[in-house]
């Protein structure tokens, strides 16, 4: 709905390129933790996809926090 749209706040996890490995295997398996600041609820905590075996992620995947008020986007930070 309309106003569902209204009352939310959304990030898009962006191409990332030469991250360190960290695995014996000389890749990573990534992923975005992402937190809507300030706060400490496990609602404000979103994580992404792990890609598996990568040091060039490429999620093309978009997190979404609902039920964002106009004065919580005035104070809130991803």
């Amino acid at each position: 709905s309309r106003r569902g749209e209204l009352n939310h706040k959304s990030a898009i996890i962006p191409k990332l390129q030469n991250l360190k490995a960290m695995d014996s295997n000389g890749f990573s398996d990534p992923y975005v933790k992402l937190h809507l600041l300030p706060g400490n609820a496990e609602a404000t905590k979103l994580t992404s996809r792990t890609m598996e075996k990568t040091l060039n992620p490429e999620w093309s995947e978009e997190l979404h926090y609902y039920g964002v008020t106009e004065a919580d986007k005035q104070k809130k930070t991803l």
